[in-house]
Formats: structure tokens, sequence, C-alpha cells
């Protein structure tokens, strides 16, 4: 759907601001912001398995 991919695209720059501002606190934002993308691609990635649908039952062929 594209509302899933819409709310994995932000948590991706949500987590990468998140890291940028702790690295600016820190005193490296270029480490902070690559850590918060990493971040944000494995909680997009963990949200997508959540989201995967499992696979279904085989079907029964109709005939009419």
């Amino acid at each position: 759907m594209a509302g899933d991919h819409r709310l994995e695209g932000l948590m991706i720059v949500g987590f990468m601001l998140v890291g940028m501002g702790a690295g600016m606190l820190l005193g490296n934002s270029e480490a902070g912001m690559l850590v918060g993308m990493g971040v944000g691609f494995i909680a997009a990635a963990l949200l997508g398995l959540r989201r995967a649908p499992t696979p279904s039952q085989p079907s029964s062929s109709r005939s009419s």
C-alpha cells in the first residue's frame, strides 16, 4: 500500500534527523546522521516484515 511506503519513508527521515541532532550534541553530526539513517532503514525493514502478508492457504477452485 502507498501508506505503508510513506510511513517507512517518514521513519527513515525521522531517525536521520534524530541521529543528526544527537550527533550535533556530541560534536559529529555526519556520523550521527549516518547512524540515524541506519536505524531508520532497519526500523522500516522491520515494519515491512511485520506488515508483510502471511502466505494464505491454497484456495479451492470453483467450477460452475
